[in-house]
């Protein structure tokens, strides 16, 4: 086990990186650990489940698998709790239809940016198209290539990452700013900003 002993204001901190390393201990532990324990395992549980009961609207004629329904229902728990999650399936999972099940879930988002390469912008749409449900306006889904003002009743915009920093007249960044807030900012891909000084990672963090 990865088990590390801090000395902290509070009081020496136990943590280990396996939850059956966690499990174990909250076995032992007095009431205060098992209670914090006992939530973080059930998150663990729920990151790693495999099917949900969860009802998540889509489309007609649309089913999500039970995975992805699991999926959604870890990011609306990492939603409820810190406004952001990382989805880290492995490839052909859905890790897109799982964001757009998050989308469809919650009535306050309406204005979504989605920052991915280049390749998967037409996925994107694709996918969005496909799976988004309407909410109090239609979705109005745009491909923001150049550094033109994006068109104002875009409520779903997709940029490639390499749009936001470049050549002055290529650069997007401006044209996202202007067009105010946004409910959800979903990086596909995100070791594209892995570098946390690179001019790309800050403007995307912007």
């Amino acid at each position: 086990a990865t088990i590390r002993r801090d000395l902290t204001a509070l009081g020496p901190v136990w943590y280990t990186v396996q939850p059956e390393v966690a499990a174990r201990f909250a076995a032992i532990a007095d009431a205060a650990c098992r209670e914090v324990l006992g939530a973080t395992l059930a998150r663990q549980a729920l990151s790693s489940a495999a099917d949900s009961d969860i009802a998540v609207p889509a489309p007609a004629g649309r089913v999500y698998r039970g995975f992805q329904k699991a999926g959604v229902a870890f990011v609306k728990d990492a939603w409820s709790r810190y406004r952001g999650a990382l989805i880290a399936d492995d490839m052909g999972l859905g890790k897109t239809v799982q964001a757009c099940g998050l989308i469809n879930l919650h009535d306050d988002i309406r204005r979504v940016l989605i920052l991915c390469p280049k390749s998967l912008q037409i996925n994107w749409f694709r996918e969005a198209e496909r799976w988004l449900i309407d909410k109090v306006e239609p979705w109005k889904c745009y491909i923001a290539e150049e550094s033109l003002p994006i068109p104002a009743d875009a409520n779903l915009v997709i940029v490639n990452y390499d749009k936001l920093v470049g050549r002055p007249g290529a650069i997007v960044a401006p044209s996202l700013v202007a067009h105010g807030k946004w409910d959800l900012v979903i990086y596909d891909e995100a070791h594209y900003c892995k570098n946390p000084k690179a001019a790309r990672t800050t403007v995307a963090l912007k």
